[in-house]
């Protein structure tokens, strides 16, 4: 038996935090073309999506899958949850300018910078950052986050829940608009964000032929 004086040196047995992902149309593509972001899903406990054809992809590749998109997740959650940090471009200040202070009073802002190589991040200076959190939201767009998630998840040792949650607190805070009661009851969120700011989501887009040859297929 260990003795008690040395109790406290005793090497604690790591525990892996639970791990949530929002899959969209981009999530399904990259899980057909990106070796790295696919090696990063392994980790993942549980994936939500916010369409019923991208919740049909997603089960014909044996995913674990449950309709939910991430904006109302995040909606559901965010105000309730206590011990909690987002890792994401915002920081206090931006929630301040817009007005929704109060509604984050509970939160903590962590700014990331831009990185075009998630790999590049200091994950163990990240790490001490929200060692005491409970619940840790990454919002930095698929697919970077779920891999910068495979990578922080390995240096942390207090269990937390950590939810890659794309631009839901954009959605949020009112940088982007949702899609109308109608569409989202229909279960076609997904088609509204890709044809709404049609710029920003031409990239998207293109992967639409590889998602049809890969569907053709099977």
């Amino acid at each position: 038996m260990l003795d008690p004086k040395l109790q406290k040196y005793k090497r604690q047995e790591y525990v892996k935090p639970k791990i949530i992902g929002f899959a969209d149309f981009n999530f399904f593509a990259q899980s057909l073309t990106n070796v790295e972001f696919n090696a990063s899903l392994d980790c993942y406990d549980k994936i939500f999506c916010d369409g019923f054809w991208i919740y049909l992809l997603l089960r014909v590749k044996s995913y674990d899958v449950v309709y939910k998109p991430g904006p109302t997740f995040f909606n559901d959650k965010v105000l309730g949850l206590k011990k909690m940090v987002i890792l994401s471009k915002y920081e206090k200040d931006d929630i301040d300018d817009i007005g929704l202070s109060a509604s984050f009073s509970n939160v903590e802002f962590i700014k990331l910078p831009y990185k075009n190589n998630v790999l590049e991040f200091d994950y163990f200076s990240i790490s001490k950052l929200v060692k005491d959190k409970r619940h840790i939201f990454i919002s930095l767009g698929c697919p970077k986050q779920e891999i910068f998630t495979s990578q922080l998840s390995r240096h942390l040792k207090n269990n937390p829940y950590i939810y890659t949650v794309g631009a839901a607190i954009d959605f949020f805070t009112g940088n982007e608009k949702r899609a109308p009661q109608l569409i989202r009851f229909i279960r076609m969120e997904y088609l509204w964000r890709l044809s709404a700011n049609f710029k920003k989501q031409i990239v998207k887009w293109k992967k639409i032929p590889v998602v049809l040859v890969w569907f053709i297929k099977k």
